[in-house]
C-alpha cells in the first residue's frame, strides 16, 4: 500500500500509463489449449504495474523496491 499511496516523481501515477489495477496479461496467462493461447498480452508491459491480477511486472517490482529497498535490505542484513 505504501507504493500505491506514494506521490511524487517516482510514484506509480507518473510511471505507469495504465490504471494501477489493470493487468498486462488477461485470461489464463501462460496457458495454451490445443496450441491456442488462452491469454492476451498488452503491447507495453513497462506501462503496467501488474502482470496479472496478482503479480507485479518488472516495473512494478522496481516501484516496490524503490520504496521498500533500504528498509528491506537493512532488515535482512541485520544479524
Amino acid at each position: 500500500m505504501t507504493v500505491l499511496k506514494n506521490k511524487g516523481k517516482n510514484s506509480w501515477s507518473t510511471r505507469f500509463k495504465n490504471p494501477i489495477m489493470k493487468p498486462c496479461c488477461k485470461g489464463f496467462c501462460g496457458y495454451y489449449l490445443d496450441g491456442k493461447k488462452m491469454f492476451t498480452l498488452c503491447d507495453d508491459p513497462k506501462s503496467f504495474f501488474f502482470w496479472d491480477v496478482v503479480h507485479p511486472t518488472q516495473e512494478g517490482w522496481k516501484s516496490i523496491y524503490s520504496v521498500l529497498g533500504n528498509p528491506l535490505t537493512k532488515s535482512l542484513t541485520k544479524l
